[in-house]
C-alpha cells in the first residue's frame, strides 16, 4: 500500500494542491485494470472513489483534512450506500440521519461495504428528509469508522474480497462532516456511483483478460483425440467470442471514463 502511494496511485486523479497528480480518470482506469489483472488485494477502488467525491463536492476543510493523507497512503476510504433493496436509487435509502444540535445522529444498516474493515473514514448516504419535488431528501456524511455505535459483520464472498454489513446505532456525526448541502446529496451520490461503476469495470476487465489468456494457453497444450483442443473449431469460436466481448467491454469502459473527464453524460 505504501509502495502504491509512492507511485502516486491513490492520488492520481486528485488535485495537485492536496498532493495528487491531477491526471484524468482514464489513467486511474489503466491502473485499476492492472490491479484486476493481478487480483491485487488493495483497497484502491474504494479509496479512490470516495476521495474523488470529497475532492469534487466536499468543503475546503474536508479536502485539506482527508486528501493529502489519502495521497500519502495514510488514510483508506470507503462508502456505504446499498441497503435491503439492492437497486442504486435514492428511494432505497432508509438509513436516517436526524439533526441534534451541532451533530447528526445516524441509525440504520448498510450492506456490501467494501474494505470497511481497514477504512478510516466512510462516506454514508442517509435520508435526512422525505423526497420532495426539488430534492430526494438524501445527504452524504463523512463518518469516522471508529465512532461509538458502529458495528460491522464481515460478509463471506466468493471472490474473497472484504465486504461488510455495517450497522449504525445512534452514531453522532458533526454537522461539519456533511458533504454537500443538506438534502441535496442525491446528485453527489449519483456521480460517485457512476465513477465507481466505470472504475470497477476497468478492474473487472483486467481480470477477464487474464482469464481469457489463461484459457487460450490451456487450449494450446491440452490434448484430446491426438491434438490440442485449440485445433477444434468450436473451441476457437469460444476463444474468439471471449476476446470480442472483452475488447468491447474495454471500449465501453474507457469511453465512459473519457466522457466523465470531459464533463459529458456517461451514464448509458
Amino acid at each position: 500500500w505504501r509502495k502504491a502511494a509512492s507511485l502516486g496511485w491513490q492520488g492520481m486523479a486528485l488535485p495537485e494542491k492536496y498532493g495528487g497528480l491531477n491526471l484524468p480518470l482514464v489513467y486511474v482506469g489503466l491502473i485499476l485494470e492492472e490491479v484486476g489483472r493481478a487480483l491485487a488485494p488493495l483497497p484502491l477502488h474504494s479509496t479512490v472513489v470516495a476521495a474523488l467525491t470529497i475532492a469534487g463536492d466536499g468543503t475546503e476543510a474536508q479536502r485539506e483534512a482527508i486528501l493529502p493523507a489519502v495521497a500519502r497512503g495514510d488514510t483508506i476510504l470507503t462508502w456505504a450506500f446499498t441497503e435491503q433493496d439492492p437497486r442504486l436509487l435514492p428511494e432505497t435509502i432508509q438509513t436516517q440521519a436526524v439533526a441534534d444540535g451541532d451533530d447528526f445522529v445516524i441509525n440504520g444498516t448498510k450492506l456490501f461495504v467494501d474494505n470497511f474493515i481497514v477504512a478510516g473514514k466512510c462516506l454514508v448516504a442517509c435520508r435526512t428528509a422525505p423526497a420532495a419535488r426539488d430534492n430526494a431528501g438524501l445527504s452524504l456524511f463523512l463518518v469516522d469508522t471508529k465512532s461509538p455505535g458502529i458495528a460491522h459483520i464481515p460478509l463471506v464472498t466468493l471472490a474473497k474480497d472484504k465486504q461488510s454489513e455495517v450497522a449504525f446505532k445512534n452514531v453522532r456525526v458533526p454537522r461539519a462532516n456533511l458533504v454537500g448541502a443538506l438534502n441535496q446529496g442525491a446528485p453527489i451520490v449519483e456521480r460517485m456511483l457512476d465513477r465507481a461503476t466505470a472504475l470497477l469495470c476497468a478492474q473487472m476487465l483486467g481480470a477477464a483478460r487474464k482469464d481469457a489468456e489463461m484459457a487460450f494457453e490451456y487450449a494450446k497444450f491440452r490434448v484430446a483425440f491426438g491434438q490440442p483442443i485449440g485445433a477444434f473449431q468450436s473451441i476457437q469460436h469460444m476463444c474468439a467470442d471471449a476476446l470480442i466481448w472483452i475488447d468491447g467491454g474495454a471500449l465501453l469502459t474507457y469511453e465512459a471514463l473519457w466522457k466523465m473527464d470531459q464533463g459529458l453524460p456517461a451514464g448509458v
